[in-house]
């Protein structure tokens, strides 16, 4: 018998690294969900693991297997910023972040393309922006593609604009790990000993 198939439903290459990192077999699909809306009348945890389950929800595989769905939000003073429209947007939106405090919040969704059965976790960090001036903020987004990024910002451009962070590096990159390995061994993707 095959070892059960992990799909990533999501193009990012943040994601992509740390599956490889730890070592998790996976294979790349699309991204169907074609319109992402984020509930309101729910808590903003839950509302993020809904979002990254409908997207493994719409995504459907070529063979059965586990199909991975994951979104992140930035969110400041209870408003979450997604990912800016252009660099103007990019500006404005680091400018709100420089000097402060805010949350980061991923969720994944996990559904069972065999019966149906769906996991999801979320994970929360509170990640703190250096004060960084208007010239600064240009060029930093002059220096790195940011559009892609909710909050405009990636953790792992070197001499980014993040200051320090309290909780996990991973939920800040997109992929809280440490909630989706237990998960997954569970689903038999994983050598027990890892």
């Amino acid at each position: 018998m095959s070892a059960p198939v992990l799909y990533l439903a999501s193009g990012s290459p943040r994601r992509s690294e740390i599956l490889t990192q730890f070592g998790v077999p996976f294979r790349v699909i699309p991204n169907r969900l074609e319109t992402e809306r984020l509930r309101r009348d729910i808590s903003l945890p839950a509302a993020v693991r809904g979002l990254a389950l409908q997207k493994a929800l719409a995504s459907t595989p070529s063979e059965p297997g586990y199909v991975l769905g994951v979104d992140t939000i930035v969110v400041l003073d209870d408003e979450v910023l997604g990912k800016p429209a252009d660099r103007d947007a990019a500006i404005v939106m680091l400018s709100r972040l420089a000097g402060r405090v805010h949350r980061v919040i991923t969720g994944i969704g996990i559904v069972d393309t065999h019966n149906g059965s769906r996991f999801s976790r979320s994970d929360t960090a509170w990640v703190r922006m250096k004060a960084w001036d208007n010239y600064q903020i240009q060029d930093y987004i002059d220096g790195h593609y940011v559009l892609d990024k909710a909050g405009a910002y990636g953790i792992q451009h070197e001499n980014g604009p993040v200051e320090s962070i309290q909780g996990s590096r991973y939920t800040v990159m997109g992929l809280p790990i440490h909630r989706l390995l237990p998960i997954i061994k569970r689903c038999g993707i994983l050598a027990p000993h890892l």
